[in-house]
């Protein structure tokens, strides 16, 4: 009877004791600061740059001149430089719209619109999960957040998988080197915003880790009198938004310092939609010249020379009558008799227009010549001012098929290189 009840006592030392060992380990596990995220912020303070590592089997990608400051970890599950990235950080209501389009037109980049705020949600589930030092620390199989090491890196091509699928080439992919090659992108307005200076050095902490070879434009509007009535206008917003704008410009300052000029680029809304004093700008009418009679379209001209001194004329008619009563009868089943009418009353009035404005201020274009002959068109640019570098080398097309879009392209993107405005 002893000897079973000593047995016993025995028996739940034992259990006490590999209960203790593991409560050890798992407390050793836990055994954190409870201010992590200040000490992840002191380490960026004094940053210390990780080197790849050399003796790794798979290639090093880079792309020097895109991201020369960016050191690549590449591992078995992720080669994070392999892609490029081009992202705009913006508040909202300052021509992000406008800047992200631009940049989408440069030949070798694919941007894409706003996103739902991604890059935050994303950075929140790096910094509270794989930030956190018990889960990066618990390698093994023998504690609550245990699991084989987590690679360097690993995190970089989900995120950059992500980006890439809400961002897609046009299927199917001709060119798979050209796809991979192509730098993409979107724009976001609420990214930057940061509870304070120390979620904003992890934010850039997180973007310089997963985004190695990516650059940014940060885009702001300085002219805040004017961005205010716009987020009234279109968002009907109230209270002080001044504050508001004022703070997120803040936001993108930081965030343009903590990124450094080598990733980072400032750029005013206010001043670059405004240098715009050279562009020509105009606009097509099919109305405006028709006339009653002589007398009208004299007053009509008058006007236009008084309003719009600085403005030249392309005069453009169809001299294939039969051609041009076969398409409107196509496009708006106009009846052949009011239609004759209509097409010489219109000539007409295009012929005297030119009459009255003058060689100095208007062409005249004939569409039946000069959609067949490209030349007779370049003319025309002679007469604008543009040089020979500015010709087009073929037609494109629009319109052709009522309504529908029929636009073409050159084959060359930068068939206008040398061409120089007026």
């Amino acid at each position: 009877m002893a000897s079973t009840e000593a047995a016993k006592i025995a028996l739940q030392i034992l259990v006490m004791l590999v209960f203790l060992a593991n409560f050890w380990t798992v407390q050793e596990s836990f055994n954190i600061d409870t201010d992590i995220d200040k000490t992840v912020v002191e380490e960026m303070s004094n940053p210390v740059v990780k080197q790849a590592n050399p003796e790794s089997p798979l290639p090093q990608y880079g792309n020097s001149s895109w991201c020369p400051q960016s050191v690549c970890h590449s591992s078995p599950m992720c080669q994070p430089c392999k892609r490029r990235f081009l992202i705009i950080f913006s508040t909202g209501r300052s021509a992000s719209t406008t800047l992200t389009w631009m940049m989408d037109s440069l030949p070798g980049v694919r941007m894409s619109g706003e996103n739902n705020n991604l890059l935050k949600n994303e950075f929140y589930l790096y910094n509270t999960t794989f930030e956190k030092e018990h889960f990066g620390k618990s390698i093994g199989k023998r504690n609550s957040f245990g699991r084989n090491q987590i690679l360097p890196g690993s995190l970089s091509c989900i995120l950059q998988n992500t980006i890439e699928l809400i961002t897609p080439p046009t299927f199917p992919i001709n060119d798979t080197e050209e796809e991979q090659s192509t730098i993409i992108g979107f724009k976001t307005v609420r990214s930057h915003i940061a509870v304070n200076d120390d979620e904003m050095r992890l934010f850039v902490h997180f973007l310089q880790e997963n985004l190695p070879c990516a650059r940014y434009l940060i885009n702001y509007r300085s002219d805040v009198q004017t961005h205010v009535h716009s987020l009234k206008t279109n968002f009907y917003w109230t209270g002080n938004i001044t504050n508001q704008i004022g703070e997120e410009n803040d936001d993108l300052m930081l965030l343009y310092k903590l990124l450094g000029p080598q990733q980072a680029h400032l750029l005013d809304s206010t001043k670059w939609t405004k240098n715009q004093s050279s562009t020509i700008i105009g606009f097509k009418t099919i109305r405006a010249h028709t006339a009653k009679n002589r007398n009208e379209m004299e007053a009509f001209v008058k006007f236009l020379k008084e309003h719009l001194p600085c403005t030249r004329y392309l005069i453009n008619y169809r001299s294939d009558t039969e051609a041009h009563l076969k398409s409107l009868k196509e496009a708006f089943k106009w009846e052949r008799t009011i239609a004759e009418k209509q097409v010489e009353n219109e000539f007409q009035n295009l012929k005297l227009m030119y009459e009255l404005l003058g060689p100095d201020l208007s062409y005249m274009l004939d569409s039946s010549e000069w959609t067949k002959d490209v030349r007779i068109l370049n003319k025309a640019l002679d007469w604008l001012g543009f040089g020979q570098d500015c010709h087009f080398p073929s037609l494109l097309e629009f319109n052709t098929m009522r309504y529908k879009h029929t636009k073409q392209t050159f084959e060359n993107p930068f068939i206008f290189a040398n061409c120089t405005g007026l």
